[in-house]
């Protein structure tokens, strides 16, 4: 009967297991992301589907919808990125949550479609 001895990589990965998860920050941080991502895929849903149930938006009204989201990443996304590597992290982070909260909500209703 043969066994083998776990390789370098394998007896590192099973010593580190659980040991970021050990730390509070790294959750915070963790959790606060995972939030985040969540929240913005349920938007990336909901604001489209929103545009087209409760305003009556056309096939082509949702495809401009969702290629001025993109246009927005463009345009703020890169004179952003410059700030961002001047500014410490968290503060960056706070001010990026509570712009993005701020800002989806109200949306739709800020586009000028009416019934």
């Amino acid at each position: 009967m043969f066994t083998t001895t776990p390789g370098p990589d394998e007896a590192m990965a099973k010593a580190g297991r659980g040991l970021l998860f050990a730390d509070r920050d790294f959750r915070l941080v963790f959790a606060a992301a995972a939030a985040g991502k969540l929240g913005f895929q349920i938007g990336d849903l909901a604001i489209p589907l929103l545009a087209v149930t409760e305003l009556d938006a056309s096939p082509g009204q949702v495809g401009a919808l969702s290629a001025l989201s993109m246009v927005a990443y463009l345009l703020v996304g890169l004179p952003a990125g410059v700030w961002v590597d001047r500014t410490r992290r968290r503060v960056v982070q706070v001010v990026a949550a509570c712009c993005a909260r701020a800002w989806l909500p109200p949306s739709p209703s800020r586009s000028g479609w009416t019934r």
